[in-house]
C-alpha cells in the first residue's frame, strides 16, 4: 500500500499539492478559532456549594449547614472526595470528581443531590452554587483608587457598576468584589428608651421591614387614558427611617425610629481588605473565568470593557490592573515561538551542510511548517488549548519530524548520484521513486513508533496527566501528521525540487571527514567484540554514581512572572491589625527594585473561589520584565531578599505562585506545594497533634516554614442559656436567641432600592451595650411578656472562652492540616518526606482515631511513579511490536530495543552534570528518548540489513568476511543519514535549553535527558550495533572476522 501510495504522489503531483494545501487552508483558519493561555488547568473537576448564614459561629455552620451538605454529597456519582470548610457565616462544600468528568455535568448532579437536603437545611442559610470556574480561574485583578472618594464610595462603584459591566464580558463566570467598605445603614437601639417607651425589640424589627416597599395598584381610566397606580414607600435616606412609626403611645402620639436610637450611614461587617503597594486601603475586583474559556480572549474583551467603562467613571476615580495573565501568556507564547524559529534554521543548517544541495534543504524546510499548519485543525478539532506544554509539544517533534525527509532525500541523493542520464526527467522520477520505495516503510513505521510511543503518557493519573496531556497530543499529533507527510508532500517535492547536479557523498568534505574518522574505529570495534560489550557494560555498572545521586521532586518550579506570598498568622487577629502588617510589608516589597506592584489581601474576596481567612495575607507581587533586573538576580535570590524585607515573628511564611497557589488552595486544601492532613473525631486532638508534627518537622534539613493550623485559637463569647430561668418568665431558647440575633449581632432586615444600588439596613443595640461581657449580660434585655425586659444574666450565663474559628472536613471526618513550605530550594521534596516520615514514626504517637496522610507534591509525585511502572512496559512493547513488523525477526527488534537502555547512560550523566532531579517532566523526557533511540538503532540496521540481502543476492556473502565487508559497507557508507537524522533531533532539542522565559523549567527537564540520551545511543548504533550484527547473522557462514579490511571492503569504504 505504501507503495502505491508514492507512486501516486510522485506521478500526481498537482493533487498531492492541492490536497496539502487545502489542509494547511483549515490548519490557518483553525489556528485563529484556537484557545490561548499560559499553562493546562490541570485542577480537578470540582463544584463549589456556597452557602451563607450570617453572624453564625462556624460550630453552628458546622452542624446545621457543612455536615449535611457533606454527608449528602459523598453520594453524588463520580464524586471522589468532599471537602468541608465552615467559618463565621459561610460555608464551603468542595464536591471532587473525576479528572475526565465534565464539569456541567457534575454540576447538575449536585444540584439533584442539594434538591434532597434543602429541607434539612436552617431557613436562614442562603445556599447556592459557586461559579462554573476551576482553579485557574482567577486571570485579572484590579483595584480602584481616588484621592478624592472614601473607600465605601469605591466598593459602590464596583458593586454596581463596574461589576455589572464585566460580568457581561463573553466568557466571564464572576466579578468577584473585595476590599472597601459595603455601605449599610444602621440603627443602633438604645435598650434603656426601648423600655421607657414599652417597645418589644420584635416591634422594632416589623416596623423597618415594614417601611420599605414600592407596591402597584393596577389602574384606573381617567380622560381616555390608562393610569398605573404606583405606591411610592422606598427608603430614601436616614430621614425616612427616623421617621417610620413603630408604636403609637396610649396617647396617640407616634413613636418614631428615630426616638429609639441613633440612625446612621456604616460600613456592613468585613472579612476582607486589601492593600496596593502599601500605601493604604483600595476597593477592588477578581474576574473569573468560565471553565475551559479562552483566557487570551477574555483578557482581550475584558481590557476593552474597562476602557469602555473607564471614561464613565466619576472624576478622579482610575483602575489599575494589579494582576493580568495577559502577559504570562504572551511570554508562553513568545518563549516558544522564539525556539520554533530556532529549531528550524538548525535544522536547515544541518540538512544543508550534510547534503550541499539548497533545493533538498527546501524540500525539508517546506515540510516542517505545511506539518505544524495541518497539526492546528486536529488542535482545534481536539478542542486543545494552545499553551506552554502543547507548544511544548509542538518544540520537541521538529527534530523528529523531519527525520523521514531527511533519510528519503537523502536516500533519493544516492541513487540519483548513479544516473548516467539525470537530465532524463522519467529516468530521474524512476530513480527517485526506487529510491523512496527503498527506505519508506521502516521510516514510516519508526515515525508511527515515534507517534504512537508517546501515547502511554496519557494514562498519567491527576495533576501530572492533565499537565502533560496537551504535550502529549500535540507532540503525537504533528508526529503523525509528519508521517503521513512523508510518503506524500515529500515525495512530491523530491520530484520536483531535487534535479540538477547532485554533488556525492565523497565530495562533502564533513561526510567525508566523518568516514576517514569512523572507518578504522568501526574496524577496531568488529575486531575486539568481546572488548566493547566490556565496555558497554563498565559504562552500565558506572552510571550507577550519578543515577543514585540524582533527588527527586514532583515538577520543577513554574516561574509565572509573578509571585505569591501568603504569611499567615495565628486565628483571632482582628482586621485592623492584620490589615496595619499587610500595608507595612506591601511598603517593604516596594523598596525592591524588580518589583513594580504589590497587591495584598487579607481574609477573603466575595466568591466561593476564595476559602482564605482572615488571617491568611494572599499578597501578588508583579515583577519588572527580566531585562530590568539587576545584574545576576534570579527568581531564587529575589525570593530570599523578599523574605528577609517581610519576616514578622508571629508569621509563617509561604512563597508560591499566583495560578500554581490557587490551584492547590482549591484542589487540595493545603496552600503550600507540600502538606500533611490529619483526620479524626476530635478537633483539640487534631490540633495537639498537629503542633508535635510541627515541632517535631521543625529540627529537619531544609524545613523553615511548618506551621499547622491552629483551629481552637478563635475568641468567643459564649451565652449559655439556662432553661430553667429561661422558662420562669415564659421565654424558650429561640426567644433569646433573636435577642441576641438581632439585638447583639446585628441583622440585615430589608434592603434599600436607590436605582440600581440596593443597600442593607441593619438594626442592632448600640455599641457601649455589646462592649465586654459585663455590659452585655447587664445592658441587653431580653423582652417578655406584655412590655416586660430582663437583663441577659437573669436567663443566661456569659462567658469568654476558645474555640475553632474554622472547622474544616474530608469525606465526613474533621480534618487539620500541616503547612510545609521547604525554603531551601537544593533540599530534595522526596528525601525530605521520607526523613520526615521517620522521625514522626519516632517522635509522634498517633491516637487511635486519628490518621495522617502526606499531600500535595509528594502525594502527586507517588501517584506519577506508580503509573511509569506500567507506561514504560507498555511505550517498550509498542516499539517491540511495530519493528517486529519491518524485520519480521525478533532478535533485530530486540536489539532496536537494546537501545534504549543503553540511551539511559547519556540521560543520567547529563542529568546528574546539570543537577536536574528526577520529576514527571524527566520521565516525560525519557519516554520520548525510547522512540528517539529506536529510530536511531533503526536506520543502522536498516542499511547494515539492505547491505546484507544485497550481497546474498548477488552471491557476494560466502563467508564471514563477506559478512564483516557487507556489515561496513552498511554502517561506514549510510553514515550520513544515522548522522543527520540524530543531529537533527540534539541540535532542534538545543534551544530548549537554553531559552529562560516562562516554562523553561519544564521544558529544561524534558529535553535534557533526550539530548543526553540521543548521543549515548548514536555510539551504541555506530559501534555496538554492528558487532551485534556479526552474531545475528554469522550462523552458517564460515571464517572469522579478518585481521584487516579486506580489500573489497577497504575500496568501498
Amino acid at each position: 500500500m505504501i507503495n502505491r501510495i508514492l507512486e501516486f504522489a510522485t506521478y500526481r503531483r498537482t493533487a498531492v499539492y492541492l490536497l496539502v494545501l487545502a489542509a494547511i487552508g483549515i490548519g490557518i483558519l483553525s489556528l485563529r478559532q484556537v484557545s490561548f493561555d499560559a499553562i493546562p488547568d490541570v485542577s480537578d473537576t470540582q463544584v463549589i456549594i456556597y452557602a451563607k448564614w450570617p453572624g453564625q459561629s462556624p460550630g453552628v455552620i458546622e452542624d446545621q449547614v457543612t455536615y449535611p451538605l457533606s454527608s449528602t454529597m459523598l453520594h453524588v456519582p463520580q464524586a471522589k472526595d468532599v471537602r468541608g470548610y465552615s467559618a463565621f457565616g459561610y460555608s464551603l462544600v468542595y464536591v471532587l470528581f473525576d479528572g475526565d468528568t465534565d464539569l456541567y455535568w457534575a454540576r447538575s448532579r449536585v444540584l439533584e443531590y442539594l434538591d434532597q437536603v434543602k429541607d434539612d437545611l436552617p431557613e436562614r442559610a442562603e445556599v447556592s452554587l459557586g461559579p462554573d470556574a476551576t482553579g485557574v480561574g482567577w486571570i485579572y485583578q484590579y483595584a480602584l483608587k481616588s484621592d478624592r472618594h472614601d473607600l465605601s464610595e469605591l466598593r459602590t462603584l464596583q458593586d454596581w457598576y463596574l461589576r455589572y459591566a464585566l460580568e457581561g464580558v463573553q466568557g466571564v463566570s464572576e466579578v468577584a468584589s473585595v476590599g472597601g467598605y459595603v455601605r449599610q445603614y444602621q440603627v443602633e437601639l438604645d435598650p434603656n428608651r426601648l423600655r421607657a417607651f414599652d417597645i418589644g425589640l420584635d416591634q422594632v424589627v416589623q416596623a423597618v421591614k415594614g417601611s420599605n416597599s414600592d407596591e402597584g395598584g393596577r389602574l384606573i381610566e381617567r380622560g381616555g387614558h390608562e393610569n398605573l397606580i404606583r405606591g411610592l414607600g422606598y427608603v430614601q435616606g436616614t430621614e425616612d427611617l427616623a421617621k417610620v412609626p413603630v408604636r403609637r403611645t396610649d396617647r396617640g402620639v407616634p413613636v418614631t425610629l428615630g426616638q429609639l436610637g441613633t440612625i446612621q450611614v456604616g460600613a456592613d461587617q468585613r472579612r476582607g481588605i486589601t492593600d496596593l503597594n502599601g500605601q493604604g486601603q483600595v476597593a477592588g475586583g477578581i474576574v473569573v473565568m468560565q471553565h475551559q474559556g479562552d483566557a487570551w480572549s477574555i483578557l482581550q474583551r475584558v481590557q476593552d470593557k474597562i476602557a469602555e467603562v473607564r471614561d464613565q467613571l466619576p472624576d478622579g476615580v482610575t483602575i489599575e490592573p494589579v494582576y493580568d495573565r495577559e502577559p504570562l501568556i504572551e511570554r508562553s507564547v513568545a518563549t516558544l515561538g522564539e525556539v520554533l524559529w530556532h529549531e528550524a534554521l538548525v535544522v536547515a543548517a544541518v540538512i544543508l551542510l550534510f547534503l550541499w544541495h539548497a533545493r533538498s534543504t527546501l524540500v525539508v524546510l517546506l515540510t516542517l511548517p505545511a506539518a505544524l499548519l495541518i497539526s492546528f485543525a486536529f488542535i482545534r478539532w481536539m478542542d486543545l488549548t494552545l499553551n506552554i506544554m502543547s507548544l511544548g509539544g509542538i518544540a520537541l517533534a521538529i527534530g523528529a519530524m523531519v527525520d523521514a525527509a531527511i533519510v528519503m532525500v537523502e536516500n533519493a541523493h544516492k541513487h540519483l548520484e548513479r544516473l548516467d542520464r539525470p537530465e532524463d526527467r522519467e529516468v530521474r522520477l524512476q530513480a527517485v521513486l526506487a529510491g523512496m520505495k527503498e527506505v519508506a516503510a521502516p521510516i514510516f513505521v519508526s515515525l508511527l513508533v515515534l507517534t504512537v510511543s508517546f501515547l502511554p503518557l496519557l494514562l498519567l493519573p491527576g495533576e501530572a496527566g492533565r499537565l502533560f496531556s496537551p504535550l502529549v497530543w500535540t507532540k503525537t499529533l504533528a508526529m503523525a501528521i509528519a508521517a503521513v507527510l512523508s510518503i506524500t508532500l515529500i515525495v512530491a517535492l523530491t520530484a520536483d525540487l531535487v534535479r540538477g547536479r547532485i554533488r556525492p557523498e565523497g565530495s562533502n568534505p564533513i561526510s567525508a571527514a566523518l568516514i576517514r574518522a569512523y572507518t578504522p574505529v568501526l574496524r577496531g570495534c568488529l575486531n575486539r567484540r568481546w572488548g566493547v560489550i566490556l565496555a558497554v557494560v563498565v559504562l552500565g555498572v558506572a552510571t550507577a554514581f550519578p543515577a543514585t545521586r540524582l533527588g527527586k521532586e514532583f515538577m520543577p518550579p513554574l516561574f509565572e512572572g509573578s509571585l505569591m506570598y501568603m504569611p499567615t498568622t495565628n486565628p483571632g487577629v482582628s482586621i485592623t491589625e492584620i490589615g496595619r502588617v499587610m500595608q507595612n510589608q506591601d511598603r517593604a516589597l516596594m523598596e525592591i527594585p524588580e518589583v513594580e506592584k504589590v497587591f495584598g489581601k487579607a481574609g477573603r474576596a466575595d466568591t466561593a473561589t476564595d476559602p482564605a481567612p482572615l488571617s491568611m495575607i494572599e499578597t501578588i507581587i508583579t515583577l519588572k520584565p527580566r531585562d530590568q533586573w539587576r545584574d545576576g538576580m534570579t527568581p531564587e535570590k529575589l525570593q530570599a531578599e523578599m523574605e528577609d524585607k517581610v519576616s514578622v515573628p508571629g508569621l509563617v511564611d509561604s512563597w508560591t505562585m499566583p495560578i500554581r497557589g490557587r490551584i492547590d488552595m482549591l484542589s487540595t486544601g493545603v496552600r503550600t506545594p507540600l502538606g500533611i492532613k490529619l483526620h479524626g473525631d476530635d478537633l483539640r486532638q487534631l490540633d495537639r497533634v498537629g503542633a508535635q508534627i510541627e515541632e517535631a518537622l521543625q529540627g529537619i534539613e531544609g524545613a523553615d516554614n511548618v506551621y499547622a493550623d491552629r483551629t481552637t485559637f478563635g475568641y468567643f463569647t459564649d451565652v449559655d442559656i439556662n432553661r430553667r430561668q429561661a422558662g420562669r418568665y415564659g421565654l424558650n431558647v429561640d426567644d433569646v436567641q433573636e435577642t441576641l440575633r438581632t439585638a447583639v449581632g446585628g441583622a440585615n432586615l430589608t434592603w434599600t432600592v436607590e436605582g440600581r444600588e440596593r443597600y442593607p439596613v441593619m438594626v442592632r443595640y448600640r455599641p457601649g451595650v455589646r462592649d465586654g461581657v459585663q455590659r452585655l449580660q447587664e445592658s441587653t434585655l431580653v423582652p417578655f411578656g406584655e412590655g416586660g425586659y430582663i437583663p441577659l444574666d437573669s436567663v443566661a450565663d456569659v462567658e469568654v472562652t476558645r474555640d475553632p474559628n474554622v472547622i474544616k472536613s474530608e469525606d465526613g471526618f474533621k480534618a487539620n492540616y500541616v503547612y510545609i513550605d521547604l525554603g531551601d530550594r537544593d533540599r530534595d521534596p522526596v528525601a525530605f518526606v521520607e526523613e520526615a516520615k521517620q522521625v514522626l514514626a519516632e517522635e509522634v504517637d498517633l491516637p487511635d482515631n486519628v490518621y495522617m496522610e502526606w499531600t500535595g507534591s509528594y502525594q502527586y509525585f507517588q501517584q506519577s511513579l506508580q503509573s511509569f511502572y506500567y507506561i514504560i512496559p507498555v511505550t517498550l512493547l509498542i516499539v517491540l511490536l511495530l519493528y517486529q513488523l519491518v524485520f519480521r525477526d525478533l532478535r533485530k527488534s530486540l536489539l532496536i530495543l537494546g537501545a534504549i537502555p543503553f540511551s539511559l547512560i547519556g540521560a543520567v550523566w547529563l542529568l546528574y552534570l546539570l543537577d536536574y532531579r528526577l520529576s514527571v517532566a524527566v520521565g516525560v523526557g525519557l519516554i520520548a528518548l525510547a522512540g528517539v533511540a529506536a529510530e536511531t538503532a533503526m536506520v543502522m540496521m536498516f542499511y547494515i540489513d539492505h547491505a546484507i540481502r544485497r550481497r546474498r543476492e548477488e552471491g557476494r556473502l560466502r563467508d564471514g568476511s563477506d559478512l564483516y565487508a557487507a556489515i561496513r559497507e552498511g554502517a561506514v557508507m549510510r553514515l550520513r543519514p544515522v548522522m543527520m537524522t540524530v543531529l537533527t533531533v540534539v541540535l532542534a532539542l538545543m534551544p530548549l535549553m537554553y531559552v529562560s522565559g516562562t516554562g523553561s523549567e519544564v521544558m529544561h527537564r524534558i529535553a535534557a535527558p533526550m539530548i543526553g540520551g540521543a548521543l549515548s545511543a548514536l555510539l551504541l548504533v555506530l559501534l555496538v550495533v554492528p558487532v551485534a550484527y556479526t552474531w545475528l547473522e554469522s550462523r552458517g557462514l564460515p571464517g572469522e572476522p579478518p585481521s584487516r579490511d579486506d580489500p573489497e571492503s577497504g575500496s568501498t569504504a
